[in-house]
This record gives C-alpha cells, sequence and structure tokens, in this order.
C-alpha cells in the first residue's frame, strides 16, 4: 500500500527530484528492516535518498510529516 500510495503522490514529478522518504505506521511489519529504504527501492529513487520510519505510535503520522516538514524548512530535503 505504500508504495502505491507514494507512486500517486509522485504522479507528475521528476522523481530524481525526490530528497527523502518518511514512513508511518501504528504497527510495524518488520523489526529490522527499513520501510521508508523498501519503498525508496520499489520506486527505484536515488540511492542517496533520506530514508526514515515512524512507527509504534497512534502520532506515528503525525511525526513523519513533522519530520518532513521540519527536513524542507532546514533545507536538508526540497521534496
Amino acid at each position: 500500500m505504500a508504495v502505491a500510495a507514494a507512486a500517486n503522490a509522485l504522479a507528475g514529478f521528476e522523481r530524481a527530484s525526490v530528497d527523502a522518504v518518511f514512513f508511518a505506521s501504528t504497527t510495524y511489519a518488520f523489526r529490522e528492516k527499513q520501510a521508508a529504504a523498501l519503498v525508496a527501492k520499489a520506486l527505484d529513487l536515488r540511492r542517496d535518498v533520506a530514508t526514515a520510519d515512524h512507527a509504534g505510535s497512534l502520532r506515528a503520522g503525525t511525526a513523519a510529516l513533522r519530520a518532513a516538514f521540519d527536513a524542507v524548512a532546514a533545507g536538508s530535503a526540497r521534496r
């Protein structure tokens, strides 16, 4: 579902312009793997794309959005 949602969100954008992927879920499917990295790989994004998972809380979505906003505001990500 995350890959399909991200692909829809990127429609009309150049994938090479993506600087970061933030993944959020109230539950987590993996103990070690990072879901954001798997999404980035499935979307064939650049190898240097920053990735971060936010999980294990009902506030995971809010935390991921806040991290994305902060990354853009700080200039470490543009898109």
